[in-house]
């Protein structure tokens, strides 16, 4: 497919670095002039950005969401760490025609969101992190490495729990449980929480350097109630970046994506 043909809403897939499959979703105005890039949670894949599709029809945004490796239809890259997804992003942007996007990530999604910003600055309009996840320090960081597979294996049985209490509602099963985060199973999940855990591959010095060379945005939705990223750590990054701050304070971690606005990001 070239740049100029207009793909249809639902899942596409290409090929990139000639060996592994990169699959995204699109939602939204797939014909729009401006696109969101938005980057799932860990666990997650792109089709979770289907909560934003009634939004982004009203504001005429397409919203690309890419499966990142190990999840729904994006084939494993073991060993990855976060930079390296960057080119998976670039890959797709490049392959739909799209020079200019703005990038919205959810909790292990910002990470991958601000691997973006160090590798491909030019092509950010504006940034939103929503609940942004950084790895702990000292026995806290320890202790969340170690357990890293036990937390996906538990996030995969509860994902299959949600999957037969809603069996009867496709629409409900989408809403409780993301089946694409473990189409293939567990692995993808685990390689992705381990990437988030060590180290990025980014540089806040980078960082800064192309929110300030290019005049980028950004902005950090927070959660009052969120007991999986604190409010306080949200608040580090958001300091970090010089964002501005939205708080949402009756959200917890799970209900803050309900509560974003897109017309915000671009």
């Amino acid at each position: 497919m070239s740049g100029k043909e207009l793909p249809r809403a639902g899942l596409r897939q290409t090929l990139v670095r000639q060996t592994r499959r990169v699959a995204w979703w699109e939602f939204g105005e797939v014909s729009a002039k401006k696109t969101v890039l938005y980057c799932h949670g860990t666990p997650g894949s792109g089709v979770d950005a289907q909560l934003f599709t009634a939004s982004a029809q009203d504001l005429g945004l397409r919203i690309i969401a890419i499966d990142r490796p190990g999840y729904g239809h994006s084939d494993r890259e073991p060993g990855r760490n976060v930079a390296s997804w960057a080119h998976d992003a670039q890959a797709v942007l490049d392959h739909l025609g799209i020079e200019k996007v703005a990038v919205v990530g959810y909790s292990g999604g910002c990470p991958h969101a601000l691997a973006l910003l160090q590798e491909m600055p030019e092509r950010i309009s504006s940034l939103g992190l929503a609940a942004p996840f950084i790895p702990r320090k000292g026995f806290a960081g320890w202790v969340e490495r170690v357990s890293a597979p036990w937390r996906m294996f538990v996030a995969w049985a509860l994902n299959s729990l949600g999957s037969r209490v809603a069996h009867r509602s496709t629409r409900v099963r989408n809403l409780l449980t993301d089946a694409q985060a473990f189409r293939q199973g567990i692995c993808g999940a685990i390689d992705d929480e381990r990437a988030i855990i060590n180290n990025w591959g980014i540089e806040p010095g980078a960082l800064r350097i192309a929110l300030a060379t290019h005049q980028i945005p950004v902005t950090v939705w927070i959660g009052g109630r969120d007991r999986v990223i604190a409010p306080k750590e949200s608040r580090q990054v958001a300091h970090l970046l010089g964002a501005k701050i939205i708080l949402h304070p009756h959200s917890t971690h799970s209900t803050l994506l309900f509560s974003l606005s897109l017309s915000s990001k671009v």
